[in-house]
């Protein structure tokens, strides 16, 4: 230890640098060379990865939906998969005037695709417009079944969340602001942050 102080330690870079599988480099080296089938051979057999861009392939057409469903989010239809925010139970909205009251005081939310074999699907109108998400993005829900060996059973996912906001305070003599708010599992506090500043009007001269 005493060695380590005068003459100092090692700089290399650590393990974690190199992925899980210990072959990041070798995927660099085959991207640096333009080698591009060995580049897919590694991806393809990383399973991690593959669950990776399956996972942001459900995310970025759940978004899709969603910016269709803006800024009505609170809004059940008829045809709905709502969900409770206790549990997490989907159930299918039947007359939208009965349920509304239960959305109004956040105690369910309508609810948008993860897209999967098992996923349970809305009806009448609701249906329409997330199969047309695939049908623009030219994929078919059965697709979803198998994926290079990956199955994706899917899911539902409230189309928004609540949030509990602890502070709110300024910061450096009032150039910025502090933010303390919990979110439920699986929610994302850059979108709390990127909602914030959209509602900011830049000042003059910005």
């Amino acid at each position: 230890m005493e060695r380590m102080v005068t003459e100092g330690v090692p700089n290399r870079f650590g393990v974690q640098r190199f992925g899980n599988k210990n072959n990041s480099h070798l995927i660099g080296k085959a991207l640096v060379k333009a080698e591009w089938e060995t580049v897919v051979r590694y991806m393809l057999t990383d399973d991690r990865l593959r669950k990776l861009y399956l996972s942001a392939y459900q995310a970025h057409l759940f978004n899709s939906v969603l910016e269709k469903r803006m800024p009505h989010l609170s809004k059940l239809l008829e045809g709905d998969i709502a969900v409770k925010h206790s549990n997490g139970a989907p159930f299918l909205v039947g007359d939208p005037a009965v349920e509304q009251p239960r959305a109004d005081v956040f105690e369910i939310s309508p609810s948008g695709p993860i897209f999967g074999y098992k996923m349970r699907m809305p009806i009448g109108d609701v249906l329409v417009l997330e199969t047309s998400i695939l049908a623009d993005e030219g994929v078919r829900l059965e697709k979803f079944r198998k994926v290079v060996g990956i199955r994706l059973p899917g899911t539902r996912r409230p189309l928004r969340m609540p949030i509990q906001l602890h502070e709110v305070s300024a910061v450096d003599s009032g150039a910025g602001i502090r933010l303390s708010f919990t979110l439920p599992a699986g929610g994302y506090a850059t979108v709390v942050v990127e909602e914030l500043l959209a509602t900011i009007q830049p000042s003059k001269g910005i």
